[in-house]
């Protein structure tokens, strides 16, 4: 076996290449790990609110029925506000484009589409004077996410998750995504 000078720059070039591309896809995994908790801990919420207004009509709602959806619904903006700091926390990437990019946005629509449909659940049983507040939260943390995740490279992330949310039949995303400003077709 020969020992070429040559090859040593190649090495050492090749051995600090190999973590930069490794640190990018481990942060490209934490920008996933962490949306797809929020789909399972938003998913885990709404169906906490959903179960509570089963059978409720405007007439039976108690104060406390109110005041725990309130409660849930708070727990909504800190668990998207904790994304939204976690996420902001990533220094990453100019290339996440492709199947990740898709992907994250499909997530964050889905979490858009599970509120929607709960938000309507609720101001159809306790009324949207009584959950106004939480609902502009939600959507200022949603906003920030979708500016957080464009902010970290992925430049479509809006016209991507509007695209998915333009897939749903007309009606059935409504309010919340139009406190978001992203331009449904009608």
């Amino acid at each position: 076996m020969k020992f070429s000078l040559f090859a040593v720059p190649a090495l050492i070039a090749g051995a600090f290449a190999a973590p930069a591309i490794s640190q990018e896809k481990r942060q490209v995994g934490q920008v996933v790990t962490l949306v797809e908790g929020l789909v399972s801990d938003v998913t885990s919420l709404t169906g906490k609110i959903n179960a509570t207004t089963i059978g409720v009509g405007a007439a039976g709602v108690s104060a406390q029925v109110t005041v725990d959806i309130q409660d849930t619904l708070d727990t909504v903006v800190s668990t998207v506000e904790e994304v939204v700091n976690a996420t902001g926390a990533i220094s990453l990437v100019d290339g996440v484009v492709g199947e990740t990019e898709t992907y994250i946005a499909g997530l964050v629509a889905l979490v858009v589409e599970e509120l929607n449909g709960t938000l309507g659940n609720v101001e159809t049983v306790v009324g949207l004077d009584k959950i106004t507040s939480q609902v502009t939260g939600i959507t200022n943390q949603l906003g920030g996410l979708l500016n957080v995740l464009q902010g970290l490279g992925l430049q479509n992330i809006l016209s991507t998750v509007t695209g998915v949310l333009n897939l749903l039949p007309v009606g059935q995303v409504t309010g919340l995504i139009s406190g978001l400003g992203l331009p449904l077709k009608q």
